[in-house]
């Protein structure tokens, strides 16, 4: 899934399984993912930082070489997600009712919060 030789750990499994595994290697599947988006490069420390050239990219390698990525995968299709609240909302779309408890959280972009709905959406 992420391009790299290293498995993760399955957190939920489900029809939406739950999981981290490392950033991922390939450009694809980082497109794939979102993550060349600027946001996600500032939440995963891959963007900027006081070093630079040669020395700043070893850092840089080094420190992606222990980010892990929250990762919502779809058994029935194979596809992959960034465990979001965006990406929660679009999965709640078939729910009316979970969608609106869902919106009625204080905190919707809590990794907490999603995985709570996430595995809610499993028992349905």
């Amino acid at each position: 899934m992420t391009g790299l030789k290293e498995y993760a750990k399955v957190e939920i499994l489900g029809e939406l399984c739950f999981l981290r595994p490392p950033y991922p290697g390939k450009r694809k599947i980082q497109k794939e993912l979102g993550l060349d988006d600027p946001q996600y490069g500032y939440m995963f420390g891959i963007v900027g930082g006081a070093a630079g050239g040669a020395i700043g990219g070893a850092i840089s390698g080094s420190q992606m070489a222990v980010k892990r990525v929250p990762i919502i995968y779809r058994m029935s299709d194979g596809r992959i997600g960034l465990l979001t609240k965006n990406s929660i909302l679009k999965l709640l779309d078939g729910s009316n009712e979970l969608k609106e408890r869902f919106l009625s959280e204080k905190k919707q972009d809590d990794e907490e919060t999603l995985l709570k709905y996430l595995k809610l959406m499993n028992e349905m």
